[in-house]
């Protein structure tokens, strides 16, 4: 984290968002999940962090697979997000096409630009929305290896 402060823009890693709605009544809101793409199809919307869209419907109904590339969760810091430079940092060797990982991003409610739709929040026991992110990978991607980094609070909630 202290080496990526230094850098100045850090890896260019482009992201497609995918807003969730949580599944569990008693954590009811949503949050949103950044998905690494390689290209950008749309126009950034300046509501979205740098090099962020959303995914159209179609276009999420479609990224389902079966390969068995690695699937990397990431969970971000304290106030933080997928736009950050030291997770882009980590994301970035392993999401290129020789190296095979597909990765994404679990924003923690309110952050990276989203939007807080309920008085729900986040701490370190607020594994509510990566345990829903991982049970939609083990359907969405059936014989994908998973595979969960955290960064400081994010760490903690991955512990948790």
């Amino acid at each position: 984290t202290a080496y990526t402060a230094i850098k100045e823009e850090g890896p260019p890693i482009i992201y497609k968002r995918k807003i969730f709605n949580a599944e569990d009544p008693d954590f009811a809101g949503t949050f949103a999940v950044d998905f690494v793409v390689h290209d950008a199809s749309k126009e950034q919307d300046d509501s979205l962090p740098p090099r962020t869209t959303y995914y159209s419907d179609d276009e999420f109904a479609e990224i389902r697979s079966l390969d068995s590339k690695p699937m990397l969760i990431s969970l971000h810091g304290l106030s933080g997000g997928s736009h950050e430079i030291y997770l882009r940092h980590v994301l970035a060797p392993l999401v290129t096409e020789e190296a095979g990982w597909a990765a994404l991003v679990v924003n923690s409610r309110g952050c990276a630009m989203s939007k807080i739709t309920t008085g729900i929040l986040y701490n370190a026991r607020a594994t509510w929305d990566v345990r829903q992110v991982v049970k939609w990978c083990r359907e969405a991607f059936p014989n994908r290896p998973l595979f969960g980094i955290g960064y400081s609070l994010g760490a903690n909630i991955l512990t948790n």
